[in-house]
C-alpha cells in the first residue's frame, strides 16, 4: 500500500457534481481513496460544498450555461481539454472515473492513452443492454451510442476496469475486453449505522395503521427503472387489498409527474419528497418489503441496503 500523498489520482468528474446521485458516489470514494494517495477532481464546472471542502478542484474550461445545444456539443472537447491541462500541469500518476462511462469514462482512457497515464473507469450499470428499455426509438438510438459505442471503446481503451459483479464481469469479457484488466468489486451497501437521538415516526407522519404492511419504494422516474411497471403494481395491489400502504420515495425523473397523477386517487399510496440519505434507514426500518421494478441494474444500492436492514 503507498504513503498517503506519494500518488496521485484525478477523478474526472465533468459536467457537475451537484445532483445528489453522482456527488454522493465521487465524494465517497474519493474519501476512500484520500486515505492512501492524494486525490483531485478534475473539471467539475459546479461542486458541492463538500467536495470543495474535502479535494482540490481543477476546472479550467466552462462551457456557455444559455445554450444548451452548444453547451452539449462543447461537452467532449472542453472536458479533454480540461483533462489534458490538469495531466500536463500536474502529471498524476493516474485517471479514474467513477460514473458518465461515455463521456468521464472515454476522456480519461483516451488522455491517459496519449499521456502515458494509468486510467481506472468504472461501470454500475447493464452496458449492453439498457438502450432497450428506452421510452423512444430516439432515445434507444442515444443510448445505444452513448453506452454500447462511446461507454465500450472506453472501456476497451482503459488499463483498469472497475464492476460490481460476475455477471457484468461475463457481459464484458463476452464483447472482447480482457479479463485481466477487469476487477470485480462489489457495490457496499450505503447504510446508517449510527444511533440517532430523534426518530423519525413514519406510520405517524403518513397515517399508517399499525396494523398494516408497508411497501417501500425507493428510485429515479426514468424509463429503465419501470415507472410504469410501478403504476401498474400499486394499482393492482390497491385494488385486492386494504391492509397494505405504499411508501415511494422519489428522486425525481422524466417520469415523476406520471407517478404522481397515476397514484394520486390512492390514499394507500404515499409519496415522499426528497429525503436525505442519512435519514433512509428510519424508512427501510418500517417497511415490510422492498418494492425493485426496474427492467435492468448493475447491482442496485437499494437492494443491499434493504437485505443489510432485513427487508424481504
Amino acid at each position: 500500500m503507498s504513503e498517503p500523498g506519494s500518488v496521485t489520482i484525478g477523478i474526472v468528474t465533468i459536467p457537475d457534481v451537484t445532483e445528489y446521485s453522482p456527488e454522493r458516489i465521487n465524494r465517497s470514494i474519493g474519501r476512500i481513496l484520500q486515505r492512501d494517495y492524494e486525490v483531485d477532481f478534475v473539471g467539475a464546472e459546479r461542486t458541492s460544498d463538500l467536495i470543495k471542502h474535502y479535494f482540490d478542484v481543477y476546472a479550467y474550461h466552462t462551457r456557455s450555461r444559455s445554450n444548451a445545444l452548444l453547451r452539449k456539443l462543447l461537452l467532449v472537447p472542453l472536458t479533454m481539454l480540461t483533462v489534458l491541462r490538469y495531466v500536463v500541469d500536474h502529471d498524476p500518476d493516474a485517471l479514474a472515473s467513477f460514473g458518465n462511462l461515455s463521456v468521464n469514462g472515454l476522456v480519461c482512457a483516451v488522455v491517459s492513452t496519449f499521456t502515458s497515464t494509468t486510467s481506472v473507469v468504472r461501470v454500475t450499470s447493464d452496458l449492453y443492454e439498457i438502450w432497450q428499455y428506452q421510452a423512444t426509438w430516439i432515445g434507444k438510438l442515444s443510448m445505444f451510442m452513448r453506452n454500447n459505442v462511446l461507454g465500450h471503446l472506453a472501456v476497451q481503451l482503459a488499463d483498469h476496469v472497475i464492476t460490481l459483479g460476475p455477471r457484468m464481469q461475463s457481459k464484458l469479457t463476452n464483447q472482447g475486453v480482457p479479463t485481466d484488466k477487469i476487477h470485480v468489486v462489489p457495490q457496499p451497501p450505503q447504510v446508517e449505522t449510527t444511533d440517532r437521538s430523534v426518530e423519525i415516526g413514519v406510520r405517524t407522519e403518513y397515517s399508517i395503521p399499525d396494523d398494516a404492511d408497508i411497501v417501500l419504494f425507493v428510485g429515479y422516474f426514468k424509463q429503465s427503472k419501470g415507472p410504469r411497471r410501478l403504476i401498474r403494481t400499486i394499482e393492482y395491489v390497491l385494488e385486492r387489498d386494504d391492509d397494505v400502504h405504499f411508501l415511494v420515495i422519489r428522486s425525481g425523473g422524466s417520469y415523476d409527474n406520471d407517478v404522481r397523477s397515476a397514484l394520486a386517487e390512492f390514499d394507500a399510496a404515499h409519496m415522499t419528497g426528497w429525503i436525505d440519505h442519512d435519514d433512509l434507514y428510519y424508512y427501510y426500518q418500517q417497511a415490510d418489503v422492498l418494492l425493485q421494478t426496474s427492467y435492468t441494474e448493475g447491482l442496485p444500492n437499494v437492494v443491499l441496503e434493504s437485505l443489510y436492514y432485513g427487508v424481504p
